[in-house]
């Protein structure tokens, strides 16, 4: 698994692209692989504080992790814990990325 921290501020909506390709450089097929990410206070704690929603475009290689504006507006400013794993139609399961989740208070009032 390769450390990868994000952040996103309260009340943004967050997205993050991943582009899998295999070792010789092509996009990876990701037909059959199911996607999973959740956010916790810190990896030990089986508190639950966000679950991402996983879109896999499969031909194009391509995973989109995403949280609504409203999803990260309910979540407190500070450092959680998150990684992403996928398991494959055969049930093979690897974890990807992971790393810290920092949430920043915001500033500007959206109305």
């Amino acid at each position: 698994m390769e450390l990868y921290d994000l952040s996103v501020r309260q009340g943004e909506t967050f997205g993050q692209v991943l582009i899998f390709k295999d070792p010789d450089g092509t996009v990876m097929d990701l037909t059959g692989f199911t996607g999973y990410c959740q956010v916790r206070p810190d990896p030990d704690s089986e508190d639950l504080t966000a679950e991402m929603n996983v879109t896999i475009s499969a031909a194009e290689g391509k995973v989109v992790l995403g949280l609504t504006a409203a999803t990260t507006a309910g979540i407190d400013s500070g450092c959680y814990a998150y990684d992403f794993a996928m398991k494959s139609a055969a049930n093979d399961v690897r974890y990807y990325i992971g790393g810290k989740f920092l949430v920043i208070p915001a500033v500007t009032e959206i109305s």
